[in-house]
């Protein structure tokens, strides 16, 4: 077979020499035709390695024509096909090269959003001072504070704005985070537990017998109480204090006597605070010990309003007289208020047993919460 000459082909050769690509697609696409398959046609491809001009050797053998005497077959075909195979390609080689479509960047992904921010505790209800509320002390001749918070303006209102911020002792009102912790702490079941007494003599006659849970928040068993603190133990008390945010958290004093001589500070506002979450159910304890908690603090009970509350009494070092202390809510309907009342002086004729809770239900009754 003859090489391949320009005069075969005058009209694209220059294309077809102007690069090494066009000649070799024309190879490998003829290779690939009907009837022209075989192993020869790979033969024609040229390489980079040996030279870059075409070369035609004739084949000594084809897959599809047989031996050479039909090499006249093969020639003929070829004859027939390769120039206007050839023709085809050239012209596409000498055609405007067509650019492929210029890759579009990737539209920069939109800035990933913060995170959101946790769910924060409301705001801390805003402080007035009123002192309208001053009058319920006078009319039981105490002086102290009273601090109200009522759910359905959301203010707290202080008969003394300083007075309200400043820690005391908060002696049997630790009673309330006391039960929550020995609830939670497993030191005790449920307000049926049985807290037996130890046998020995007590100033309060009620509280020398046995006692549950309940009965002895009811009559405020001082004994009981530091029997459950000392099996709650000093660590879990000062993590639990932490958790629940229980005024100074300040357990110094011994475990049995903190809250009653020791560290523990608290002020009115924070008691108002605590019972606020303690009913709301935004405190970190189990819905079970929620329940039992407000169950036992139930004094009252009507058909139209529950009171739930607690005492206490102390005379701490810094204070020459006894310290009064009333602390609870109203649940009305929907309506919630909640008190917390402190009387820090009195004249010797007064007991302050039976004023903390009346000064505070006189506050009270006047929102309209009770009767």
């Amino acid at each position: 077979m003859r090489a391949l000459r320009p005069a075969m082909f005058p009209a694209v050769w220059p294309c077809l020499t102007s690069t090494r690509r066009a000649k070799e697609s024309i190879f490998r696409v003829a290779s690939g035709l009907p009837g022209l398959r075989g192993a020869p046609w790979e033969r024609l491809l040229p390489q980079s390695s040996r030279s870059n001009a075409f070369a035609w050797r004739t084949p000594r053998h084809d897959a599809t024509f047989g031996p050479m005497p039909c090499a006249s077959k093969l020639a003929f075909t070829t004859r027939r096909v390769i120039p206007k195979l050839v023709t085809s390609l050239a012209l596409l080689a000498c055609g405007p090269r067509v650019e492929p479509a210029p890759r579009t960047a990737a539209a920069p992904s939109p800035p990933q959003s913060a995170p959101p921010d946790p769910v924060s505790e409301p705001e801390a209800p805003a402080v007035v001072e009123d002192g309208a509320l001053s009058a319920h002390l006078e009319r039981e001749r105490v002086t102290g504070v009273i601090a109200l918070l009522d759910g359905a303006d959301g203010r707290v209102r202080c008969s003394d704005r300083e007075r309200c911020a400043r820690g005391y002792l908060p002696a049997s009102t630790f009673k309330i985070p006391n039960t929550v912790i020995a609830l939670e702490t497993a030191v005790v079941d449920d307000s049926e537990s049985a807290l037996p007494w130890d046998g020995k003599p007590y100033l309060v006659e009620d509280w020398n017998r046995d006692h549950t849970l309940r009965s002895a928040i009811r009559v405020s068993c001082v004994p009981c109480y530091q029997r459950i603190a000392r099996e709650i133990g000093s660590e879990r008390m000062k993590d639990w204090l932490a958790r629940l945010e229980y005024g100074n958290q300040d357990t110094s004093g011994g475990i049995d006597r903190f809250w009653l001589e020791g560290g523990l500070r608290i002020s009115p506002l924070e008691q108002i605070e605590f019972l606020r979450r303690l009913e709301s159910g935004t405190l970190p304890i189990g819905a079970r010990t929620r329940e039992i908690v407000l169950d036992i603090l139930a004094l009252d009970v009507t058909d139209s309003y529950v009171l739930r509350g607690k005492t206490g009494l102390s005379r701490p070092p810094e204070v020459p007289s006894d310290l009064g202390w009333f602390v609870g809510w109203v649940e009305n309907g929907s309506r919630r208020v909640f008190v917390a009342t402190l009387i820090d002086s009195h004249p010797p004729d007064v007991d302050i047993v039976p004023v903390r809770r009346r000064v505070s239900e006189h506050a009270l009754r006047a929102t309209g919460v009770l009767p």
